[in-house]
């Protein structure tokens, strides 16, 4: 063709579980907090994996647990972390890693 083009707008209808008739407006989240959603909201369309402690010890040194599970992104938990993690050929990579009791504390 020979021509460039560029985009003058882009619109994102929707990711991941977000949709954009739930979207709010700045003044709107100024209003109330409580419209906010929670990281565990968020994510809660991920599928989750449970870990031992002895798992999750070994990840924080760098050794991967090598946890039998799909390719793609999960929460992840222990009995006092919650976490995401993402699975890419039998490799998996901590992402966010949070103690229990910090996000239970805020509820």
């Amino acid at each position: 063709m020979g021509v460039f083009g560029y985009m003058a707008g882009l619109i994102r209808t929707e990711s991941g579980n977000f949709e954009i008739e739930n979207a709010l407006t700045f003044d709107e989240l100024e209003e109330s907090l409580e419209k906010v959603t929670t990281p565990e909201e968020a994510l809660s369309f991920l599928p989750s994996v449970t870990m031992t402690n002895k798992e999750y010890k070994r990840m924080i040194d760098g050794i991967s647990p090598n946890l039998q599970i799909e390719d793609g992104m999960y929460n992840i938990f222990t009995d006092e972390h919650k976490g995401l993690l993402e699975s890419n050929n039998n490799k998996q990579t901590l992402y966010l890693w949070i103690k229990r009791e910090t996000i239970d504390e805020k509820n």
